[in-house]
């Protein structure tokens, strides 16, 4: 009988596997692992272990996640939702997941994203909402993300980002922001985000900031400004910024070059813990005589303090002139004066 159990235990162990394992996946009990890449599936399969700790759904044709669909899978940790068309996720949906630790979603359809979509997340450390439609998110105050550590929501529609949107998400050390449409930056845009390291708002629209945007940000080393519309820049949106040392990449942006902005740029050298990590890059937009030409290979206040010596040596040259003919012209009607005296005597 025991002999019959050895033999039948291998078969047993196939069967139970096989069970939980949806159609088109593979699935590694020993690692905990279901790989579902590119398995033709519309929903999330409810036949799926307990044990599973790695799932991955990339490449598939899922609309919506909605809640109870993965509350069997507490011991979740990473879960990629990848290249879908899910356009809807119910609230409260990830929930029961509170051993997950990235979640997935790029290359979605999502509009919205908001923190009621990921309650219940408290070890969640990577949350990548990339290349997916976004228009608006919500995160302010997301007591259940405060262990997140990168936020990816690049490559959308965002025209806005709210001031203080990000609040509460104190542990946060990297934000993409990159590729969307965002033209303003707002005072305490990024309040709360103590733990910041890299922020990323390269290839925006943006074209002005207020000088309290990054007031908050203690720990930021880089900031990435590069490919976007600044013409200009104020030193006091910088100067606020208290950190050790800040990277800025500022260039690829239409710069209007002149003498104010050669002088922010001089001023930024000025303090130690700020640089320009691509100076050497940063080409002039405007005027267009300085169209392409390297900022760092033109003396703009020197041409300014040249013409404005110029400016300044006509006016005196003409006040002098002007000094000289008003004298002749006293001169000539004093000798006019006497000459008439000599005449009637």
């Amino acid at each position: 009988m025991a002999a019959l159990l050895l033999v039948l235990l291998p078969c047993l162990l196939f069967t139970h596997a096989a069970a939980r394992c949806p159609t088109g996946c593979t699935c590694q009990r020993i690692t905990g692992t279901v790989d579902c890449r590119g398995a033709h599936l519309s929903f999330i399969p409810s036949n799926l272990s307990v044990t599973t700790e790695y799932l991955d759904f990339t490449n598939n044709s899922i609309s919506n996640v909605s809640r109870g669909a993965l509350d069997a899978l507490q011991g979740l940790q990473y879960l990629m939702l990848d290249r879908n068309d899910i356009t809807y996720i119910e609230w409260d949906s990830f929930r029961a997941l509170t051993r997950l630790s990235e979640l997935h979603l790029d290359h979605n359809s999502l509009k919205d994203a908001r923190k009621e979509m990921f309650s219940g997340l408290g070890r969640l450390s990577l949350l990548s909402l990339s290349s997916n439609q976004l228009e608006t998110f919500n995160f302010l105050y997301a007591k259940d993300l405060d262990y997140l550590k990168i936020l990816k929501l690049d490559r959308n529609k965002l025209t806005r980002i709210p001031a203080g949107a990000f609040n509460g998400l104190i542990n946060l050390r990297y934000l993409h922001l990159e590729y969307n449409q965002v033209t303003y930056l707002e005072e305490w845009t990024f309040a709360g985000l103590w733990s910041l390291e890299l922020l990323y708002l390269n290839g925006n629209r943006i074209n002005d900031t207020s000088q309290q945007a990054f007031a908050e940000l203690q720990s930021i080393r880089a900031l990435y400004l590069d490919a976007n519309n600044l013409e200009n820049i104020s030193f006091e949106v910088f100067k606020n910024i208290k950190t050790v040392h800040l990277a800025l990449h500022l260039s690829q942006n239409p710069w209007h070059c002149d003498c104010d902005l050669q002088r922010t740029f001089s001023k930024i050298y000025q303090v130690t813990r700020l640089s320009i990590a691509d100076y050497p890059n940063i080409t002039c937009h405007n005027p267009t005589e300085l169209r392409n030409v390297p900022m760092r290979s033109v003396r703009l206040c020197i041409a300014e303090l040249v013409t404005i010596l110029i400016i300044t040596a006509t006016v005196i040259l003409a006040t002098i002139a002007a000094i000289f003919r008003a004298a002749n012209s006293r001169k000539r009607k004093l000798m006019r004066t006497r000459h008439c005296h000599v005449r009637d005597y």
